[in-house]
């Protein structure tokens, strides 16, 4: 399919290579990944603040996908297992899936779902 072709389908017409624990996200966009800034903060009985915090930083990613049921499944049965996150040739390992949702697109042979993944920096 040439750049300036829309498909009809209801099916996806963009390619990405992401993948975790080995399982493509399909059509996957990124829809947002930036580090954190890792700190504990307490309030005391006295009102003043306690912080703890470090140099080291966290990382976190969301993509949104579009695939079928079985593709969901595939990254939905994935959940509480760690696993190398692969995007852009980038590889972070030790992620987990922190969340997931989906929902029914027009085409019934198709889902959109959102997946997003935080690294264990342990």
């Amino acid at each position: 399919m040439a750049a300036n072709e829309t498909k009809t389908d209801g099916g996806p017409d963009f390619m990405t290579n992401t993948t975790f624990g080995g399982v493509l996200l399909p059509n996957a966009s990124k829809i947002d990944a930036s580090p954190q800034i890792l700190i504990n903060e307490s309030t005391l009985l006295s009102g003043k603040r306690f912080i703890q915090t470090n140099t080291n930083l966290g990382f976190s990613s969301r993509f949104r996908c579009l695939g079928t049921y079985a593709q969901y499944q595939a990254i939905r049965v994935l959940i509480g297992i760690s696993g190398s996150l692969v995007t852009n040739q980038e590889t972070f390992t030790k992620c987990y899936i922190s969340g997931l949702s989906v929902q029914e697109s027009d085409n019934p042979s198709w889902f959109h779902f959102s997946v997003e993944f935080k690294q264990d920096t342990t």
